[in-house]
């Protein structure tokens, strides 16, 4: 009766080892851009960073830490980067928009850093997180 138990779990495990894998998520596709990039004055440049779902699996966004690499060719001597948002500009949920201070530009590895908002009270979930879009952006 011992053995016969064995051989059950053992099929039990190569069924679950062998199907399981077929009953995990999808995981979603993206494209993520700059859009929109524009020098709206000597010293200021704008522009969007645009995320995509490219697929058919709904994408909810739950945390994300960018990092844009900056031609240092383009600073001047002496200048230096601040980087902020722009106010009412994010297409993220409140609660996933992160604050002023958790933009930044760190001159040794030469990029522009957005860390993630700390994890949040309730945490960010399927129903509270920022839902990725599939939308065919204009070709001009």
């Amino acid at each position: 009766m011992k053995k016969q138990k064995h051989i059950f779990m053992l099929i039990v495990w190569a069924i679950l080892v062998l199907f399981g894998t077929n009953s995990w998520a999808q995981n979603p596709t993206y494209t993520c851009r700059i859009t929109n990039a524009e020098q709206v004055s000597c010293n200021v440049y704008e522009f969007d960073v645009f995320i995509q779902r490219t697929g058919p699996t709904v994408f909810k966004l739950s945390h994300f830490q960018l990092g844009i690499l900056v031609n240092p060719a383009m600073i001047p001597a002496g200048g230096i980067i601040n980087v902020s948002p722009v106010p009412g500009s994010s297409g993220l949920v409140a609660s996933q928009q992160p604050p002023i201070e958790n933009f930044g530009y760190d001159a040794v590895k030469k990029c522009i850093l957005v860390t993630p908002v700390p994890p949040a009270n309730p945490p960010i979930t399927a129903l509270n997180a920022t839902t990725i879009p599939n939308i065919n952006p204009r070709t001009n």
